[in-house]
């Protein structure tokens, strides 16, 4: 019975200090009553020795396996060290076998090694006891206050004194001297102590570092939580200061709450910290651009605002009201209803970082984006707060390209700025297109933020129009621009007005980037045009051109090109002189046209190896008449002269020259009855050839000068009404595009030129063919010199690939025609061209 009594005594212990339940505890006596039964009816009345042997050796091995050579060598040296006589060893390994709990990962060497190691002795501070404990300070009268004499030397403070003592503030001043300022400017100085929160950090680093399970309460846990939110170090989170991660403490618990719900609350907690963290990191680092410095002001604010309310918060429990009810749920809910538009910023700032290559206007895209989202997702608090951040760098982000717009002047050294100085040095003749460039990112759009793409040309035609003007001027506009520059700056942009609109937030910022567009810059586009097109004749010479090239006047035309082909017939081999038929174009085709006159030119290609055996048709290619533009009418057309006139001339050169030899042949029916040796029925023949090429040349002639005169009167009228530059300069593009159509100059429309060409040569047959069939003595009589037949039928025969009888010419007439008649129609239909379709038809009425 004492055995018995004895086990349930020794049972009844473990069970309380494992279970940690009162003597008294009902539960207390079942679970005694359990364990001693199990105990009664175990099989072995001692441990198996050799068992925990067995387990002790696989423990060691298992250290080794598991690269912990540390831990087991430190055991098996411990083993060795055992006693071999102890009888209740085996029980004993046992049972730290059975309490051991994953040695491998919480064991440490150094609390091991402790524990065999005695308490070092703790040097005690001095004190009072121990410095009177030999000398007792028991003489009469040690204690009594000494008085000093008025003029006692000792009552005589120094300055070195006087600063070094604690004095207060009625006697600080008359301590020192007056007249030693720096005396006393020193009494004043306060030196903050260091070493004053040392012991509250480490009482943090100790709490941190101790890996015991504590039991906190609900204030302890709302005041370590406020100050976690505020960026300071607590007991309960860790703060990593390289990356501003928060992260819990595992080993504490709340007595009223569960495990599981502390923990999901207080990582909410520590995610909400770390994003706070993130916004204060990146508005205390170091940004280069305005813009950004000016998100982080606002960033930096709304962050301030937000520790106001939790120093609110943290006033409510420090000076709590009648009745308070401690509540962590209610202090969460408190925090994620006003952190919530932090945690968007957050979200955008950490998104804009995470990209390598982003463009400079990055963040205030993400804002822009992020603000519609939560507007639309009824979240209106973040959107007031992400819009408030991006009106703030959109104010500073407009004022350089304000200044751009107003004055046509950049900041070099800005390499971010949306325009940049491509080519300071350029020609004037490309002073618009070239000397200026808009920064683009790799999918070619404007390099500023998403929502001013549709105003960034006209940003820059703004800033481009005062460059330029100052350019015609002679800056003569610069003090003007910079006295607008100065009296637009109180008008910068104030963003969207605020209130409850109906409207979106896209929509109000258009809007009032618009506005901004309009109120504060100084738009001198109008005058720049008005300039360009009066004072500096762009119009002027704009309207000549079809007078110069496209026989605007006939009588003038025909005067130049009568004398370039009488020299071509009786100086054949000399006829191609520059100079001459240059004076000759500026006398003849320049009378009427002042504004070009002195610049009309004509050139040769290819003078060297030029063929002076073809048609003299065909040698009228290589003739080109150029007039030089002036530089600025050469930033509205984009070339220094007018390439496709020069075309167009040429062709009315061959067509008149054509002309001319058909008229040649004009005679008395009468007198070429009674001289011809042929049938009537081959004259009449030859006489209907003449009358189609007559009409032919006529009809090409007609179209060439009524199609240029028209579209260079529509030309003239849209250019006036042109916004801009770049409008003056699209008109000219399309309206050359439509007169290269139209007379067929287009580099795709060379066939259809050649067989222009061709046809007009069978002219120089039919004269041919005139001859032989009348003979010589008749040529004489229509002005035609023998030598120049001979010539002219030498050249057309042995290059003109043409019929030399009537019958052949005949032929070759029917071929082209057909093919010119089929083209014409072709390219009309296709290009919506009326004029050549009309071409075509009168054409096709003498196809037989």
């Amino acid at each position: 019975m004492a055995h018995a009594a004895k086990l349930n005594e020794l049972v009844g212990g473990l069970v309380r200090s494992a279970n940690g339940a009162s003597r008294d505890d009902a539960s207390l006596h079942r679970l005694r009553d359990q364990a001693v039964k199990g105990l009664r009816s175990a099989s072995h009345a001692r441990t198996n020795q050799f068992d925990v042997k067995e387990k002790l050796d696989g423990l060691v091995e298992k250290f080794v396996v598991l690269n912990r050579d540390d831990l087991s060598e430190a055991l098996q040296r411990r083993l060795n060290e055992l006693p071999t006589g102890s009888k209740w060893m085996p029980e004993i390994l046992s049972l730290l076998l059975q309490l051991s709990d994953r040695p491998v990962e919480k064991t440490r060497l150094e609390d091991v090694e402790a524990l065999g190691k005695k308490a070092e002795d703790v040097q005690l501070p001095l004190t009072w006891e121990d410095i009177v404990a030999d000398d007792q300070p028991n003489e009469t009268g040690i204690w009594d206050d000494v008085e000093r004499g008025y003029h006692s030397s000792g009552n005589e403070p120094t300055i070195d004194d006087a600063i070094d003592s604690d004095e207060t503030d009625s006697t600080q001043a008359t301590s020192v001297n007056a007249e030693d300022i720096d005396a006393l400017a020193r009494l004043h100085i306060i030196h903050p102590d260091n070493g004053a929160l040392d012991g509250v950090s480490s009482h943090y680093n100790e709490l941190q570092n101790d890996k015991k399970a504590t039991s906190v309460s609900e204030l302890t846990l709302i005041r370590e939580t406020l100050l976690m939110l505020h960026g300071l170090p607590t007991s309960l989170y860790h703060l990593d200061e390289s990356t501003g991660w928060v992260s819990y403490r595992q080993h504490f618990w709340l007595e009223t709450v569960t495990q599981a719900a502390v923990r999901d609350m207080i990582k909410r907690l520590a995610n909400i910290g770390s994003s706070l963290n993130t916004l204060r990191q990146w508005f205390r680092s170091e940004q280069r651009m305005s813009y950004l410095q000016s998100c982080q002001s606002s960033v930096q604010q709304l962050v301030n605002n937000f520790g106001s309310e939790l120093a609110a918060i943290e006033q409510r429990y420090l000076s709590p009201p009648a009745v308070l009810v401690v509540s962590v749920m209610e202090v969460k809910r408190e925090v994620e209803n006003r952190v919530r538009p932090l945690l968007e910023l957050s979200l955008v700032v950490e998104s804009t970082q995470r990209q390598d290559r982003q463009p400079p206007s990055v963040l205030l895209d993400a804002l822009y984006t992020k603000a519609c989202k939560c507007e639309l997702s009824g979240n209106l608090d973040s959107s007031a707060a992400l819009v408030k951040v991006l009106l703030a760098g959109l104010r500073a982000y407009l004022k350089p390209l304000s200044r751009w717009a107003q004055t046509g002047s950049i900041n070099q050294d800005d390499s971010t700025f949306l325009i940049y100085e491509a080519n300071s040095e350029c020609d004037l003749s490309r002073l618009w297109s070239e000397r200026f460039a808009m920064r683009t990112l790799l999918d070619g759009k404007p390099s500023m933020p998403i929502f001013m793409h549709r105003f960034a040309s006209r940003i820059f035609a703004m800033g481009k129009s005062h460059a330029f003007l100052q350019a015609l001027d002679d800056n003569a506009e610069t003090d003007a621009a910079g006295e607008a520059w100065t009296s637009a700056q109180s008008r910068f942009f104030d963003g969207p007005p605020s209130g409850n609109s109906i409207l979106p937030f896209s929509q109000l910022l258009d809007e009032s980037l618009k506005l901004w567009l309009t109120e504060t810059s100084n738009d001198c586009t109008p005058l720049l045009q008005s300039k360009l097109l009066r004072e500096h004749g762009a119009l002027a010479i704009i309207t000549e051109l079809s007078q110069l090239f496209c026989s605007g006047n006939g009588v003038l035309f025909q005067m130049f090109a009568d004398t370039l082909f009488w020299r071509m017939d009786r100086d054949k081999e000399n006829w191609r002189n520059s100079f001459l038929l240059s004076e000759l174009a500026q006398s003849a085709l320049g009378s009427k046209s002042p504004s070009s006159a002195h610049s009309l030119t004509v050139r040769f290609e290819d003078e060297s190896d030029a063929d002076l055996s073809g048609s003299s048709i065909r040698q009228l290619d290589s003739l080109n008449l150029n007039t030089i533009f002036p530089w600025p009418v050469q930033n509205i057309t984009r070339c220094r002269s007018p390439a496709l006139y020069s075309k167009a001339f040429k062709l009315l050169l061959q067509i008149y020259r054509a002309k001319q030899l058909v008229r040649k042949q004009q005679f008395d029916l009468r007198s070429l009855y009674s001289h011809t040796p042929h049938p009537l029925g081959e004259t009449a023949h030859a006489l209907r050839i003449r009358q189609q090429f007559a009409t032919h040349v006529d009809l090409l002639s007609a179209h060439v000068t009524s199609a240029a005169q028209t579209i260079s009167s529509s030309l003239c009228k849209d250019i006036q009404a042109a916004d801009g530059i770049d409008g003056m300069a699209d008109v000219w593009a399309s309206y050359e595009k439509r007169l290269e159509t139209s007379l067929l100059l287009a580099p795709n429309m060379k066939p259809m030129r050649e067989a222009i060409t061709g046809h007009l040569e069978l002219c120089e047959s039919l004269t041919i063919a005139w001859r032989r069939l009348f003979g010589n003595e008749r040529c004489s009589t229509i002005e035609m010199g023998e030598e120049h037949h001979e010539d002219t039928e030498h050249r057309v025969s042995g290059n003109a690939p043409v019929g030399n009888t009537v019958k052949g010419l005949q032929s070759e007439l029917d071929k082209s025609l057909s093919f010119i008649v089929a083209g014409l129609r072709g390219i009309g239909r296709a290009g919506g061209n009326t004029a050549l379709e009309t071409l075509a038809d009168r054409l096709e009425w003498n196809v037989p």
